[in-house]
C-alpha cells in the first residue's frame, strides 16, 4: 500500500532546484535514504510501514471500501492535499465488465488518498480535466467528438500528464490515433501479457519500457466459493455466447457426453439448456454450481474477467489464446496476485507523479 513520507533533501543539486523538504512514497524515500540522498523525517510512519510488512499477505491487502462514495456522480476535486485524479471512461453498460472493474479499483484508489472525479460521455469538465494531477484514460470511443475533442486538448495542449488503461482491444481498430496515445504517455497499463505484446506488435517497441500489465481489477471477497451449492458432475456453463458462437458449437458437438447451460441464444436439446442473463452479484452462485467454464472467443480480448471469476469460484476455465487473461502465470498463488493488483496499480500511479 502507498505511504508518503517526508523527507529532508540532502543532494546538494536537488536542493538547488527544490525546497529542503519533499514529500515522496516510503519505497522511493528508503531507495534514495540508502543512496545518501534523502534523510526520511515521518520515523513514526517508517516504524508503522515496516510492522504492516510483518503482516500476512492477506491482512496487508484489506481496505475498508467507501460505502456510498461514486466517482461518477463527483463534480469536482474535494481536497487540495490529495492527489487529484481525472478517471475518463466510457459508461454505456452500468454493469459491464471495466465498469465493475473501474469501480472497484476506483474504490481502493479513493481509501488510498486519491481524489478521484469521473469524466464520462456528455459529462465533461474542462475544469476538472485541466486542474487534475493526472488523468487516466480508459475506454473512451463513446464521446461526443466535442468532449472527446477537450480530452485530446487537455493531454495535448494543455499538457495534463495522463496514463492510458486500456481494456480492450479496439485502440487497435484506429493504430495512427493510437500509437501516439500509447507513445506520449507517462505510462500504458495492459490487462494481460498477451495483450501488452500484440499491442507491442501494432504500435511499436517504443511503448514497451513505459507499459506493465496488470490483471483486471475484480473484488476476490465477492467472487469465491459457494460452500452451501453441490457442484454439477460434468457441467459447463458458456457465460458469454455472443462472444464465441462458432466455437462454442464445434466444442459441443464434439463433447455430447457433457450438460452445458447456455447463457444466450441456442438452441436447448438433450444436454443443453439455456440459463436467463444474470446479474453480476449472480455469478458466483454459477461458477460454484457448475464444474467448468467455457469460453473461446474467436477474437482476442485483453483479459476477460469471467477467466478469474471462475477459479475464484473453483470451476475451471476452458479457453483458448484469445482469452488474454489466460497469458499470465500466477500458479496457485492467482487469488493473492488477484487482490494486489489494484495496489500495484495505485503505486504505479504514485510513482509516475513523483518521476
Amino acid at each position: 500500500m502507498i505511504t508518503l513520507v517526508k523527507c529532508r533533501i540532502l543532494d546538494k543539486a536537488w536542493k538547488e532546484r527544490q525546497s529542503n523538504e519533499i514529500t515522496l512514497d516510503l519505497a522511493k524515500a528508503r531507495r534514495l535514504q540508502s543512496k545518501g540522498l534523502v534523510e526520511i523525517l515521518d520515523k513514526e510512519k517508517e516504524k508503522d510501514c515496516a510492522q504492516k510488512i510483518a503482516l500476512s499477505k492477506d491482512d496487508q491487502l484489506k481496505v475498508i471500501l467507501p460505502g456510498d462514495q461514486n466517482y461518477l456522480n463527483k463534480v469536482k476535486f474535494t481536497n487540495k492535499k490529495k492527489i487529484k485524479i481525472a478517471w475518463v471512461q466510457d459508461y454505456s453498460k452500468p454493469n459491464g465488465g471495466a465498469e465493475l472493474s473501474n469501480k472497484h479499483i476506483v474504490n481502493i484508489g479513493e481509501t488510498l488518498g486519491f481524489d478521484i472525479v469521473g469524466v464520462i460521455p456528455n459529462k465533461v469538465n474542462k475544469i476538472i480535466l485541466n486542474s487534475a494531477d493526472l488523468i487516466i484514460i480508459n475506454n473512451f470511443f463513446e464521446f461526443p467528438i466535442n468532449q472527446f475533442n477537450d480530452i485530446i486538448f487537455s493531454i495535448y495542449e494543455n499538457k495534463i500528464p495522463y496514463i492510458k488503461y486500456d481494456h480492450d482491444c479496439r485502440e487497435m481498430k484506429r493504430c495512427h490515433f493510437s500509437r501516439q496515445l500509447f507513445t506520449l504517455s507517462k505510462l500504458n497499463i495492459f490487462l494481460s501479457p498477451k495483450h501488452l505484446e500484440e499491442s507491442v506488435n501494432i504500435y511499436g517497441e517504443q511503448i514497451r519500457n513505459h507499459s506493465l500489465c496488470l490483471p483486471v481489477s475484480i473484488d476476490v471477497d465477492t467472487y469465491k466459493k459457494r460452500d452451501d451449492i453441490t457442484r454439477l458432475q460434468n457441467s459447463v456453463i458458456v457465460p458469454c455466447y455472443r462472444k464465441c458462437k462458432s466455437t462454442v458449437d464445434a466444442y459441443i458437438n464434439e463433447n455430447k457426453h457433457k450438460h452445458f447451460f447456455v447463457i444466450g441464444d441456442i438452441k436447448p436439446n438433450d444436454n443443453i439448456e439455456i440459463l436467463r442473463k444474470c446479474e453480476p452479484e449472480e455469478m458466483p452462485t454459477l461458477f460454484s454450481r457448475y464444474s467448468e467454464m467455457l469460453h473461446l472467443p474467436k477474437n482476442l480480448w485483453a483479459g476477460e474477467r469471467i477467466y478469474f471469476e471462475a477459479l475464484l469460484c473453483g470451476c475451471i476455465p476452458i479457453v483458448n489464446s484469445n482469452v488474454g487473461h489466460s497469458s499470465w502465470n500466477f500458479g496457485n498463488d492467482f487469488k493473492y496476485e488477484l487482490k494486489r493488483a489494484p495496489f500495484k496499480f495505485w503505486n504505479s500511479i504514485e510513482r509516475c507523479l513523483n518521476g
